[in-house]
């Protein structure tokens, strides 16, 4: 999405800031505090004030195979700081992955961080509020004119760049791709279930490794009085 106006901008980024990138711990001294990326996440409240995080069951099957993980943002007011780091022993979670075929779903999953770790992300990020979003219906005049999967791919991590001799991530990788949802349908366990068509033009990625649990959203990049929605998460990519 190039050539945003104001509102747009700050739509984009306050959706922006909602996602995490999820981060396994391997301690191999070539990786940036010894962490690859694992996949995305949208941080979500849900009611009472539990924040938890929302991704795909396949990433979290992900951090369990590794004592340690972390999570992170983009933008970040200091892109230098460490991860913020959790034990997957103390994590809560409840998982519906994909019982057949990877492509069938639900593969979705919630994830509750330790008490330190979720007090980082209320600090640092945006909060998806569910109960807000339920509340506030959508009305017959709001009109959804922009789609877009924001998520954090690998580059986003692992790449370095370097500026007045300061090395550092880059945070400028946060993928936001417009696109189309097609194809709705409710599947036997009553999770829905869409197809999402990217529309990057001729400058998409060969992949979206990484940006699994990331969100698709839905909002009106013209108003910013039209909450943005949080449609789905990314789960599979089809050839």
């Amino acid at each position: 999405m190039t050539d945003l106006n104001p509102t747009q901008e700050t739509i984009v980024r306050n959706i922006a800031m909602t996602s995490v990138g999820l981060l396994v711990h391997t301690g191999l001294g070539d990786d940036l505090f010894g962490f690859k990326p694992a996949g995305s996440g949208v941080v979500c409240e849900l009611p009472k004030g539990t924040v938890v995080i929302l991704t795909a069951a396949h990433v979290l099957e992900h951090l369990r195979e590794y004592e340690l993980a972390g999570v992170y943002g983009i933008p970040s007011a200091n892109p230098n700081i460490r991860p913020a780091q959790f034990s997957t022993e103390h994590m809560d979670y409840i998982s519906f992955p994909s019982t057949s075929d990877p492509s069938d779903g639900p593969d979705i999953a919630v994830l509750k961080l330790p008490h330190d770790t979720n007090g980082w992300l209320k600090s640092w990020r945006n909060l998806y509020n569910v109960q807000k979003r339920m509340n506030n219906k959508i009305r017959e005049d709001e009109e959804f004119l922009d789609t877009a999967l924001v998520g954090l791919p690998s580059t986003a991590y692992s790449r370095l760049v370097s500026q007045d001799g300061i090395t550092r991530r880059d945070e400028h990788t946060l993928m936001v791709a417009p696109g189309a949802i097609s194809n709705g349908e409710t599947l036997a366990d009553g999770f829905d279930r869409f197809e999402y068509r990217c529309n990057h033009g001729g400058t998409g990625p060969d992949t979206y490794q990484g940006v699994s649990g990331g969100g698709v959203w839905i909002f009106n990049g013209d108003d910013a009085t039209v909450l943005p929605r949080l449609a789905g998460i990314a789960y599979h990519q089809s050839d």
